[in-house]
């Protein structure tokens, strides 16, 4: 009964420590798209920025990207709360993601100056963080922004309307978005099989100590350093029961032992089973050794 509620809080553990991963990556998704949106404020505001982008409407690029900074500026304080969840953060993130880009493409006139790169970044990392086949809704959602943006421009800035880029653009979402799918249920899996593995071990070795705490014959395990890695009840109670004697020198906690096993250690050739009395301070008893 003892092994198995060890091990089932490891498997909680284990489910724990998988959703701190989640949320690291997800810190590191939000490190990305500061560090996009510094550029771009960066690029704008010394004039570095490529002539296609933000050609049509500057004003609303301007705050399109500057409102994208804000964003990921207050994403850095809802991660540090965990708020409001790994699933709805995800969620959020990549709607806004998406929405900001798209808006950048429409005030830069369309698909001819890179920014669906971008947007391409973000399905595919979104796929990555969600792990399952609802992910693939980004992707759609993505090209339905796409094809918006081309009937919104049609009517508004009276371009001509061409489908084939964001159709291709659409294509290339799915894509990346089934390769990265395939990636994440491996990593996710692997690190989920490794978390476990992990918290199993850590499960085994408090089992084995257990069993080796209420065995009647006195077990102490030595480093090279002599002193105490560990010490069941049964020795304890031969040695007087020392205070703490846990990552303590074994020559603090019995003399003769220690000689003995130094002498062993020069000699190992010599016969591992003895016996010494061990002085306790009350009743000496007579101890029969054996090293390993």
């Amino acid at each position: 009964l003892i092994a198995l509620l060890k091990m089932s809080s490891s498997v909680n553990l284990s489910k724990i420590e998988f959703q701190e991963y989640l949320w690291k990556a997800l810190q590191l998704f939000n490190v990305y798209r500061l560090l996009l949106t510094t550029v771009l404020i960066f690029m704008q505001q010394m004039a570095l920025s490529p002539k296609t982008l933000g050609v049509e409407h500057p004003t609303l690029y301007l705050w399109t990207i500057s409102l994208y900074f804000l964003f990921a500026i207050v994403v850095i304080l809802l991660l540090i709360k965990r708020i409001p969840g790994y699933k709805a953060s995800v969620i959020l993130q990549i709607s806004l993601d998406i929405f900001a880009v798209i808006t950048m493409i429409h005030t830069s006139g369309g698909l001819n100056n890179g920014l669906g790169v971008l947007l391409a970044m973000s399905v595919g990392i979104s796929c990555l963080l969600i792990g399952n086949n609802r992910a693939l809704a980004v992707p759609a959602i993505a090209t339905i922004g796409l094809f918006a943006e081309a009937i919104f421009a049609r009517f508004h800035d009276l371009y001509i309307i061409d489908f084939t880029q964001p159709a291709l653009l659409g294509g290339s979402f799915f894509i990346i978005s089934i390769l990265s799918l395939k990636l994440a249920k491996r990593l996710h899996y692997s690190e989920m099989m490794a978390i476990e593995s992990q918290a199993n071990l850590a499960s085994m070795e408090a089992v084995s100590n257990n069993i080796i705490q209420t065995m009647t014959v006195g077990v102490l395990l030595i480093d090279e350093m002599n002193k105490i890695r560990l010490i069941n009840d049964a020795a304890w109670k031969n040695l007087g029961m020392p205070t703490s004697p846990q990552d303590r020198s074994l020559k603090d906690v019995s003399l003769e032992l220690s000689k003995e096993l130094n002498q062993w250690r020069k000699h190992p050739a010599n016969p591992s089973s003895r016996k010494i009395k061990v002085s306790t301070g009350s009743d000496s008893p007579e101890l029969q050794l054996r090293f390993r």
